[in-house]
């Protein structure tokens, strides 16, 4: 089986969302909370008349919390890769892919966004 050629994608840097709250529990793991506004006018109006907000929650493993905690604006996915396979003894590959996950969930769930540096410019 052939494995993908992640090195293209990984050179996004990673942003939070504005409005991400998060909180450490006591094993010392990160939970991450926003809320999230209904799309479709119907929703959003019942939503505010009954005062209700949605919100999305997730709970980071160990991985997943040293990803999140190496999100500054600056670093790419390659250099947070990259320490993760450090910081956890991972192949280079697992840490790539392990890297690719992460992004992609917290993408869906719109806690983070990326962002492409353009040529020349300093982060």
């Amino acid at each position: 089986m052939n494995s993908i050629n992640l090195q293209p994608a990984l050179v996004a840097i990673p942003e939070m969302a504005p409005g991400t709250e998060t909180h450490c529990d006591d094993a010392g793991m990160l939970q991450l909370r926003r809320a999230v506004v209904p799309r479709g006018l119907i929703v959003r109006t019942l939503n505010r008349w009954f005062h209700h907000t949605d919100h999305v929650e997730v709970r980071l493993d160990a991985q997943g919390t040293f990803f999140w905690r190496q999100i500054d604006g600056r670093r790419s996915l390659e250099d947070i890769a990259r320490d993760l396979a450090h910081c956890f003894t991972l192949a280079e590959s697992e840490s790539r892919e392990a890297v690719v996950v992460f992004t992609k969930m917290l993408m869906i769930r719109q806690l983070i966004h990326l962002r492409v540096a353009l040529p020349g410019e300093r982060v």
